[in-house]
């Protein structure tokens, strides 16, 4: 497996993966290249940018604040993050913070110590806001940001109307997607009814062609789900589990991990970790 792998999606999207771990996307217009999220910061962004679209003016976006999509933001003078993870983007990485990363993202690689000389997580200089309804035009391509908090409280989507094209961060994936983290090193997740009303918001976003581009993804997944696409059928599947659980029909198992405890469920395709105390 190679630190960086960069993927041709369609025409003027590449995926840039780092170690398997996590996928920022690089979208090519004709005024503005558009990097969303920085990643674990092991990767020369710039390089990347120019190597695939040029030299010209460069906008990045977090989906949200962090550390596997913000490590790279001291490559930029200017990151732009939703408005309410913006208080996260202004936090130094601490040793514990850089310890819990590399045992989740670095060490379990083959190529970590490389990836872990390289890795030099830092902010942006200056960190700006997006709000819902904001519009990004990069020349030919055409963003409306959507406030989705979820994962976290400050979570965006980025989508793309005409291409149906829609970037969620970590708020769906084809595991389980955390929804349980609170104050702590990261952004916290919402409540669980908040976290199913984003996905109602999203499902006006979406028809049977929408292609959703997620910020992490397996090499084999079910249900027709890539490792860098998803059907936009996975808005209905977690909406449904969600509800399931929120109505008391359904309960999570118990999940353990660095930052907090909670329950898990697992869906048709992908699933929820949730605290069982923040409902709502």
């Amino acid at each position: 497996m190679e630190e960086i792998e960069i993927t041709e999606l369609c025409p003027d999207i590449w995926a840039i993966n780092e170690m398997d771990k996590v996928t920022m996307y690089l979208i090519n217009g004709t005024k503005t290249a558009l990097l969303i999220d920085t990643g674990l910061g092991i990767t020369d962004l710039k390089k990347v940018i120019t190597d695939k679209c040029g030299e010209k003016r460069v906008m990045v976006i977090n989906t949200h604040a962090h550390l596997d999509h913000n490590s790279g933001n001291n490559q930029f003078d200017t990151v732009y993050v939703g408005r309410f993870d913006e208080p996260y983007s202004h936090i130094p990485v601490g040793e514990q913070e850089r310890r819990v990363m590399q045992e989740y993202y670095i060490d379990q690689i083959p190529v970590c110590e490389t990836a872990r000389q390289k890795w030099a997580p830092g902010i942006a200089g200056k960190v700006k806001t997006l709000k819902d309804g904001d519009i990004i035009d990069i020349g030919k391509y055409v963003f409306k940001v959507l406030e989705i908090p979820s994962h976290s409280i400050g979570s965006i989507a980025l989508i793309e109307e005409h291409f149906q094209w829609v970037f969620t961060g970590d708020v769906l994936l084809t595991w389980e997607a955390w929804g349980h983290l609170g104050p702590g090193m990261l952004s916290p997740s919402v409540t669980l009814k908040e976290y199913r009303e984003s996905l109602r918001k999203l499902t006006h976003y979406i028809n049977e062609e929408t292609k959703i581009f997620p910020s992490h993804g397996k090499r084999d997944n079910p249900h027709s789900c890539t490792q860098y696409i998803l059907p936009s059928e996975i808005v209905y599947i977690y909406l449904e589990g969600i509800t399931k659980i929120i109505d008391g029909k359904w309960t999570g198992d118990f999940y353990s991990c660095e930052f907090h405890d909670g329950l898990v469920k697992k869906f048709d395709v992908g699933g929820i970790v949730y605290d069982k105390s923040r409902i709502g």
